[in-house]
């Protein structure tokens, strides 16, 4: 909806420049209007983090409505030590009142309000989390991802 409103919103700017594009000035004033507006990619659903690690899942917001859910929702990993960001391929889910889990070809996450354990299929590696809010994550985070869709769609 947003998406489409932003569409309609740079559409009608760009007609009424056209208008206007045989007066001086008019190719710098088009240039700035019909530029893309930085809109984010994705939002965050469920963010954990610990010294070492952040898990996080992610809505692709810059897919449209009728794309695969594989597509759209994302949970990804980081190494905080070496910005590597890695996807993990989701398998099933529960949720029983105040403890969710998700289970993945990788590992198994499990946490709460507060905390989080995720512990990884292939070294049995164990990371203890702590839950933040959504709101909190952090700009390089969220610009590590927004490069890790760009790599990915391309990739594609």
């Amino acid at each position: 909806m947003v998406a489409k409103m932003t569409y309609e919103v740079q559409r009608r700017q760009k007609q009424s420049v056209e208008k206007q594009s045989t007066k001086p000035g008019a190719q710098k004033l088009i240039l700035q209007l019909t530029k893309q507006p930085n809109m984010q990619k994705f939002t965050c659903l469920f963010f954990l983090e610990n010294d070492e690690l952040q898990v996080i899942e992610i809505k692709r917001t810059d897919l449209n409505e009728n794309a695969e859910i594989s597509d759209r929702y994302k949970w990804l990993t980081i190494d905080k030590r070496t910005a590597e960001v890695d996807q993990l391929t989701f398998s099933a889910s529960d949720s029983s009142g105040e403890i969710e889990e998700r289970y993945f070809e990788e590992g198994y996450l499990k946490f709460n309000s507060e905390t989080g354990t995720f512990i990884e299929k292939f070294n049995s590696a164990q990371h203890s989390l702590l839950r933040k809010p959504n709101a909190q994550v952090p700009e390089q985070l969220r610009d590590l991802i927004e490069t890790y869709i760009d790599s990915s769609t391309k990739a594609s």
